[in-house]
């Protein structure tokens, strides 16, 4: 479609000209005429030649026009079911997204409708006066953040902080500035003045950096609180005492400032049902002592992206309930789980949580992108489950329509980013075989023994598919890209250390030989492919700090493999008697949970020592 924007304010135009590289309209002063009006009623009307655009806030006005071009309506009033409608954008787990990158991401969300934008930070914001906190971590200046936030409220979106002040901590107590108000693990020192008086200072920081008086205050996870430092000062005390009376302490601090908070509430569950964050509709309700002690001055955020069904939903907002605090809920947009996203699950999980959200009238609610392990998978590659979770907040069913609206993709084209990990299966779920795969070592073989070989002949097909979708994907082709080269190197190393040890095990040397030639040195070339790949998708979104730990990993891999190469040679030519590594007969990974789900590259790479806990 043409559209003619001489009618529309000058801001409006230059959005729309960023909007039209990746949406299926164009500028065009022979298009349809496009026109903005004040409403209380957000929506569109069409006339012969007119489009006309109804709205309140900015991004009701980008919304409704995306929306308007999912089908031939010659009107529609357009309503959120949702007061707060977010999205939380991972800037923690070294990923931190370049100002620009987080535009973009305020571009898209407007165009979904979305009214929210949450910033997770652990320790990658400054705090005037504490230069060890995100000290080399890639961590956003006061300044980067009012850029941030003054490009959002240009669409009426929201920035909120979203911050820890109990536990995640860990890389801020790796400096000595910071050990002194550590109580164990990633947890802060409740009841010392000092842990206050730091926490006095994040609070007057964001104030500076943020218009929104809205916080995400974190204490989730908190899992041994109270038995460390703390319980050494101040005696043997329930965490639940411990969490809530540091919770009281905050939130003065807060309202100092003038922030409206919430939290995570797992804590206050974790802490009755042994770590237990989703008791099942079969199990006791909180006690009354818990939800009695619990300020009514915060709101509980349920975090939940697991489930695939309504009951358990409804089972845990219900029991939110019975607090009388103001709930929030927080789904998950899954791209936390290796170098790929799970969007087929992420949609599925959204459409369960969401409907239960509706049903009990809770409204409050974003989405989660974590970057667990090093934050691999861009959530660049999640706009089809932010698109589909839009779609059941405003009531569209349209949800192909929707995204090409969006992005001017199609969703089978989209959805061959999951299929690097579709490897036992190819409905709903989550794995990240494509990771413990890629780092599984060829000689060590933790993984080996849940690795179907027949199995390895699949990237082929998903490395055509991949590619064959990244012809399509316009701006979004590098993410195609990446997943394309990775599913390049899978080709080879799926199977290759099972390959390598029954060749070895069989004592044919000649295969041995022709493995080296044809697979581990082939495999050097596509990983350093897969490399540059990885490295161009990181410099686009992200800031440099943290890329390191990319460039220690992969290139600790591309070095294992030339070295396990050298060995089968040395092997083959009689150099060597015997390789170590593989005369040992291998075990299960018995790690607790789905071996083929393990996102940990510390427990993927080898069962030695990898490093000491700094703490």
């Amino acid at each position: 479609m043409k559209f003619n924007v001489s009618k529309l304010p000058a801001d409006f135009k230059e959005k729309l000209a960023k909007f039209a590289l990746h949406s299926p309209f164009e500028i065009n002063e022979n298009g349809v005429v496009l026109t903005a009006e004040k409403s209380d009623n957000a929506g569109y009307e069409r006339g012969e030649n007119s489009l006309k655009i109804r709205y309140n806030k900015v991004y009701e006005f980008f919304y409704s026009l995306k929306r308007s071009l999912e089908g031939n309506k010659t009107s529609e009033n357009i309503k959120c079911r949702f007061d707060e409608f977010g999205v939380m954008l991972e800037c923690s787990r070294n990923a931190v997204k370049k100002v620009d990158s987080v535009k973009d991401y305020i571009d898209h969300l407007a165009l979904m409708g979305y009214n929210q934008l949450q910033l997770y930070t652990e320790d990658t914001y400054e705090i005037e006066g504490e230069p060890y906190f995100g000290y080399m971590r890639g961590r956003y200046s006061i300044a980067e953040l009012k850029e941030i936030d003054s490009y959002a409220r240009s669409y009426d979106i929201e920035v909120v902080p979203c911050v820890q002040t109990f536990a995640h901590l860990n890389q801020a107590f790796r400096w000595k500035r910071f050990k002194d108000i550590r109580d164990i693990d990633d947890i802060l020192l409740a009841g010392d003045e000092r842990t206050y008086e730091f926490i006095d200072r994040m609070f007057a920081s964001l104030a500076k950096a943020f218009t929104s008086r809205k916080i995400h205050l974190g204490m989730d996870e908190a899992h041994n609180v109270g038995r460390g430092k703390y319980r050494d000062l101040f005696g043997n005390e329930k965490g639940h005492v411990v969490l809530l009376r540091h919770l009281r302490r905050v939130l003065d601090i807060a309202h100092k400032y003038g922030f409206e908070c919430m939290m995570w509430s797992d804590m206050f569950f974790r802490l009755q049902f042994n770590g237990n964050a989703r008791p099942t509709p079969d199990m006791p309700q909180l006690s009354k002592e818990i939800i009695d002690l619990v300020p009514k001055d915060v709101s509980l955020v349920y975090w939940d992206y697991y489930q695939l069904n309504r009951e358990m939903y409804d089972n845990m907002i219900e029991r939110h309930q019975k607090f009388g605090n103001e709930i929030v809920f927080a789904g998950g947009a899954w791209c936390w789980h290796g170098f790929a996203p799970h969007i087929k699950f992420s949609e599925k999980a959204t459409g369960c949580a969401f409907e239960s959200c509706i049903n009990h009238k809770i409204k409050r609610v974003f989405l989660t992108t974590w970057g667990d392990d090093g934050a691999e998978c861009s959530p660049f590659a999640l706009y089809s489950a932010f698109s589909f979770g839009s779609d059941i907040a405003y009531g569209d069913k349209k949800h192909e329509k929707s995204l090409y609206a969006l992005t001017k993709m199609k969703k089978s084209d989209v959805l061959a980013l999951d299929s690097v990990n579709d490897i036992e299966r190819e409905d709903e779920h989550v794995e990240c075989m494509s990771k413990v795969a890629l780092y599984n070592d060829p000689f060590i073989g933790t993984f080996d023994p849940v690795i179907d070989e027949s199995k390895a002949e699949k990237f082929k097909e998903i490395t055509k598919k991949i590619h064959s979708a990244k012809l399509r994907a316009g701006k979004y082709a590098y993410l195609f890209d990446t997943l394309e080269k990775l599913s390049s190197v899978l080709e080879i190393k799926y199977a290759l250390g099972v390959k390598t040890r029954r060749l070895y095990k069989a004592g044919d040397k000649k295969a041995l030989e022709k493995l080296v030639k044809e697979d581990y040195l082939p495999l050097i070339k596509r990983l350093e492919k897969f490399y540059a790949a990885f490295a161009y998708q990181w410099e686009k979104e992200n800031k440099p700090f943290g890329f390191e730990i990319q460039d220690i990993r992969l290139g600790g891999l591309i070095q294992r493999v030339k070295h396990c190469a050298k060995s089968l040679t040395d092997y083959v030519n009689g150099k060597l008697d015997k390789i170590a590594e593989l005369e040992e007969e291998l075990l299960a990974p018995d790690m607790g949970g789905n071996p083929r789900s393990n996102n940990r590259y510390i427990e993927q790479v080898s069962p030695a020592v990898i490093s000491m806990n700094v703490l």
